[in-house]
């Protein structure tokens, strides 16, 4: 569940950063074709006024002239020549430098360029965007230029002007401008006011008015608005195109899912007869609808399955103790003809003995398998550690049997006595079967466990053996099993009992060369419930 949790949520986390880094380096691309669109509008005016200021100079004068520009503008203004394959017009050019900071790392400066085909000549100015300087300036340009001719030509000129501002530009009377009293002021002694506005609708603008000449008019521009880098249109445009992209992304993620849906129900159709029609294209929330349906048809098969089965083990097992009895019957009553000591006797007996014991078995397996709810109570594991001991010494002698307790250790826990020594009757004649002189078992207490560690000093397990140990009927094929015996039920009984007690066991080899069995048991059932 957590790797399918971290992969969608990985896949999901991706596809936003993903598409957070489209939509970032899409808007800074606009923006950055929109800002200079911006600029070369609100400066095409500006760098023709500058041009014209120029060209009527003569070339002794054109260097002051250009000195006093610069000063007004506070920029860098050169002239140049017009190149034949220039076209006349403004080129604006953002200039690979920073600001005096450097900390934002943004163009800062830019270059514009004016080719003006009726004077011959190429004006570079560097400037900051539009700045007071370049707005105050412009006014002066726009005022003296409009000076330079005779009063009667004064409107024809101005209105020539106006054109190559994308801004409006308008006179006015100074007592009907919207300016406080400093304002007021400030146009009266002459000066040239800017003032930041916002407008309504539109954010910041600036608003410049300039004294026109003796009269009692000024000079208007604006408003110019600043540059707004998240207009409506574009915003919502970048929006629509980010929820598309990330609506796409999330459709392949869920068709994957969806794909891997339909290969899981192929698989189930497999193993189920129920039959549930679904296309390919109907990756949605019926396909799992459809797989849940399928799963529980499926559970409610096998489980049907796993009764049939536990049934006619039942069934078979019973039926064979009637056989078997009457064998049993037959065989003692040829004894009194054959006597006792008859060898073939004694191994018809010995054979019926070991059937009834893979019977035994058999059912007590199927039982536990049924995970039918069991009585726990306090024991002392240690006693019937013991207690199995005692009978493991009475068939094998020879053996040294040791037990000890880690720490002194309490070894009470909650289990069923009677699944327990059937635990340990199993795992203890195991380790007798194999073991070559001792047999050694130990009991540590953990926080919530008890640790049971059996030892042998037998032949070891295959590693190849380890995984398959506690699987029904599988049995090793080696020395350490050769001639001993068993139906490959006994280690499967253990691990059943260990799974009704919520706990584990797990087999490995030991320093001694022989197995270890390790049984991990839980002191108090109600922990786990």
């Amino acid at each position: 569940m957590q790797r399918l949790f971290f992969g969608i949520y990985g896949a999901i986390f991706i596809s936003i950063l993903l598409v957070l880094s489209i939509s970032y380096f899409a808007l800074s691309s606009i923006n950055q074709y929109r800002y200079q669109a911006h600029l070369k509008e609100l400066f095409e005016g500006s760098s023709l006024l500058i041009a014209r200021g120029v060209a009527r100079q003569e070339v002794e004068n054109q260097t002051r002239w250009m000195s006093l520009a610069s000063s007004l503008m506070n920029s860098t203004i050169q002239v140049n020549p017009l190149a034949q394959e220039a076209e006349p017009g403004l080129q604006i050019t953002p200039l690979n430098e920073t600001s005096e900071s450097g900390s934002d790392g943004r163009f800062q400066r830019y270059l514009a360029i004016y080719n003006s085909s009726a004077e011959q000549l190429q004006i570079s100015v560097q400037f900051e965007g539009i700045t007071e300087h370049v707005l105050s300036a412009t006014a002066f340009f726009m005022l003296n230029e409009i000076g330079r001719v005779a009063p009667k030509e004064r409107q024809q000129m101005f209105d020539e002007i106006k054109q190559h501002f994308s801004y409006d530009i308008y006179r006015a009377k100074q007592a009907d401008l919207d300016l406080d009293s400093r304002q007021q002021e400030r146009l009266l002694r002459g000066e040239t006011v800017v003032s930041v506005r916002r407008q309504f609708g539109q954010g910041l603008a600036f608003n410049v008015y300039a004294p026109w000449g003796k009269t009692e008019d000024a000079l208007v521009m604006g408003p110019i608005t600043f540059f707004d880098p998240f207009p409506p249109h574009i915003a919502g445009t970048v929006l629509g195109m980010a929820l598309l992209l990330m609506a796409l992304i999330v459709m392949l993620i869920i068709r994957k899912l969806g794909n891997r849906l339909i290969a899981l129900q192929a698989e189930v159709d497999a193993i189920s007869p129920v039959k549930i029609g679904l296309e390919q294209e109907d990756v949605d929330t019926e396909v799992v609808t459809a797989l849940s349906n399928k799963i529980q048809k499926m559970a409610t098969r096998i489980e049907k399955l796993l009764d049939d089965k536990a049934y006619m083990i039942r069934a078979v097992s019973h039926d064979l103790r009637t056989p078997i009895s009457k064998i049993h019957f037959r065989l003692e009553a040829l004894t009194e003809s054959v006597g006792h000591d008859n060898k073939f006797i004694r191994g018809c007996h010995d054979d019926l003995r070991q059937l009834n014991l893979l019977i035994d078995e058999l059912l007590t397996y199927e039982k536990l398998s049924e995970k039918q709810a069991i009585d726990f109570k306090p024991i002392d594991i240690s006693e019937h550690i013991r207690h199995q001991m005692d009978g493991v010494g009475v068939i094998y002698p020879r053996l040294a049997l040791n037990v000890s307790v880690e720490d002194d250790a309490d070894a009470t826990i909650e289990a069923n006595d009677v699944l327990i020594n059937r635990l340990l009757e199993n795992l203890l004649h195991n380790a007798g079967r194999h073991a070559k002189s001792c047999i050694n078992v130990l009991i540590s207490q953990e926080p919530y466990h008890i640790v049971v560690t059996i030892d042998d000093d037998g032949v070891g397990i295959e590693e190849s053996a380890l995984a398959h140990l506690f699987e029904p009927f599988f049995k090793v094929d080696n020395s350490r099993t050769a001639g001993k015996g068993g139906y490959g039920l006994g280690l499967a009984i253990v691990k059943q009992v260990v799974m009704q007690h919520s706990g584990d066991v797990v087999a490995s080899n030991n320093t001694l060369g022989g197995a270890r069995f390790t049984i991990t048991l839980p002191i108090r059932q109600t922990q786990y419930e």
